[in-house]
C-alpha cells in the first residue's frame, strides 16, 4: 500500500469521525426536543429517528474505514472462528468424532466416526496413563460427509484403562509440511 493511500485513509477516518461527533450532538439535541415535548411532537421524533440512522451509518463507515488498517476494528460481537464456517447462519461442527463403544477389545476392530471432516487425514492413537503411545494408526480419507474408520486393536495391548486420541493432519504451505491438531480425547477400557 502506498503512503498516499495510507494518508488518504487516515484523513477520511478523521473526517468521518468529526461527522460522527456532529451527528451525535444533533441526536442529543433531538432527543432533548423529544423529551421536552413529551414524545407528542411528530417532527421531533422523526428528526431523532433520522439522526439515529445517520449515526449508525456513520459508525459503520468509521468501522469499515479501519479494516486492515493500522487501527483494528472493534465491535461488541465475537468473530466467528475460522474452523467453524457458517452455513445458513448455523454453525457447522467440523471433525466431530464419535465412537461405537468406549471398550476396546484386543485383536478386534472398533469403529471411529468423524462427521464433517476438515482435514487431509487423521491419526488415532491409544495411550497409556503416562501418555506413552501403545498403538498408532493413520485413518485415511473416505468419500462422503461422514468418515467411518475401523481401528484394529493390537492383541499386545495391556488390559486396563487407556486414552484414545484422534488428531487431524493438515498440510500447510507449498513444502507440504504436516501439522497435527488434537480433535478428540477420551478414556477407553482395553479388554
Amino acid at each position: 500500500m502506498s503512503i498516499f493511500a495510507e494518508i488518504n485513509g487516515i484523513i477520511m477516518r478523521f473526517k468521518t469521525f468529526f461527522v460522527y461527533i456532529a451527528i451525535g450532538a444533533a441526536f442529543l439535541g433531538a432527543s432533548l426536543w423529544v423529551l421536552l415535548s413529551g414524545g407528542k411532537n411528530a417532527k421531533a421524533v422523526r428528526t431523532k429517528y433520522k439522526l439515529g440512522g445517520a449515526l449508525l451509518t456513520t459508525w459503520a463507515m468509521l468501522s469499515a474505514g479501519t479494516c486492515n488498517g493500522p487501527i483494528p476494528t472493534v465491535t461488541c460481537y465475537d468473530p466467528v472462528p475460522p474452523e467453524q464456517p457458517m452455513c445458513y447462519d448455523v454453525a457447522v461442527k467440523l471433525n466431530a468424532v464419535s465412537l461405537e463403544s468406549t471398550v476396546v477389545k484386543k485383536g478386534e476392530n472398533f469403529k471411529i466416526t468423524i462427521e464433517e471432516p476438515y482435514a487431509d487425514s487423521f491419526v488415532a492413537r491409544i495411550l497409556d496413563a503416562g501418555n506413552k503411545d501403545l498403538q498408532k494408526a493413520t485413518l485415511q480419507n473416505e468419500e462422503g460427509s461422514n468418515w467411518n474408520f475401523f481401528f484394529k486393536a493390537s492383541s499386545s495391548l495391556p488390559a486396563g484403562n487407556a486414552v484414545l486420541v484422534v488428531e487431524a493432519l493438515h498440510k500447510s504451505g507449498e513444502n507440504e509440511e504436516i501439522q497435527t491438531e488434537e480433535i478428540f480425547r477420551t478414556e477407553v477400557a482395553v479388554e
